[in-house]
C-alpha cells in the first residue's frame, strides 16, 4: 500500500467475521502492507434488506438468471464482458454465494464486543479508529480503552435502517462532550 501512496495516509476498513482467524489475518496483512489507520467498522452486525438486490437476483458470484438474459438480449457488449472478464472472487473469502445480503449475513459477526477491540489492538501497531459508534456512553468507553477517534455512524441507513441518525445524536454528543472531564473530550488527532 505504501507504494501506492507513499506519502499519505493509508486505512484498513475491518470488518468482524464471524470466523475471527479471517478478521486477524486481514488485520495482519494490512499492517504487512503499511496502512497505518485501522477503521474498525461495527455497524454492520446484520444486513440491509437489500430489496433491490433479491428483486434483481444479484448474486457474488453474478449468475445467470431468466430476468439477467433478457436484460442482457439488447446489450451485446455486456455478453462480451460476461464471458471475456475472469469470474469475480474476494481476496478474504474463498467460498460466496447467494445475495450480498446473505454473504453478509454469514460472514458477519453480530456478537462484537469489547474484548474483539482488545485482540485486535494487540495485533495492530497503528492508529484505531472506531465506526459505526451510536451513543456517548459507547464512546466514552471506547477512549478509555485507547482508540484514536471515533465516527458516529449507522452506516447510511442502508444495513441499520432503525438506527439513531448520526446528526441527530450529535448535539447529544456535544453537550455531554462538553461537560466531560478532559480525560476523554479532547479529539484524538
Amino acid at each position: 500500500m505504501k507504494k501506492a501512496n507513499p506519502h499519505g495516509r493509508n486505512w484498513f476498513q475491518l470488518y468482524v467475521m464471524r470466523d475471527r482467524e479471517i478478521s486477524y489475518g486481514l488485520t495482519r496483512r494490512a499492517a504487512a502492507a503499511g496502512f497505518d489507520t485501522l477503521f474498525f467498522t461495527v455497524d454492520t452486525p446484520v444486513a440491509g434488506a437489500r430489496l433491490r438486490d433479491k428483486r434483481n437476483g444479484f448474486s457474488i458470484p453474478p449468475q445467470l438468471t431468466l430476468g439477467t438474459i433478457v436484460n442482457a438480449i439488447p446489450r451485446p457488449w455486456w455478453w462480451i464482458d460476461f464471458l471475456t472478464t475472469p469470474k469475480l472472487e474476494f481476496a478474504s473469502l474463498s467460498t460466496t454465494g447467494g445475495t450480498v445480503g446473505e454473504l453478509l449475513d454469514a460472514a458477519m459477526d453480530p456478537t462484537i464486543s469489547y474484548d474483539d477491540l482488545e485482540v485486535i489492538r494487540g495485533m495492530w501497531p497503528g492508529k484505531i479508529v472506531i465506526k459505526g459508534v451510536q451513543n456517548v456512553e459507547d464512546a466514552k468507553k471506547l477512549i478509555d480503552l485507547g482508540v484514536d477517534g471515533i465516527v458516529l455512524s449507522n452506516h447510511g441507513g442502508r444495513q441499520l435502517d432503525r438506527a439513531p441518525i448520526p446528526f441527530r445524536l450529535l448535539p447529544r454528543w456535544c453537550a455531554r462532550w462538553a461537560r466531560t472531564p478532559r480525560s476523554w473530550s479532547t479529539p484524538a488527532s
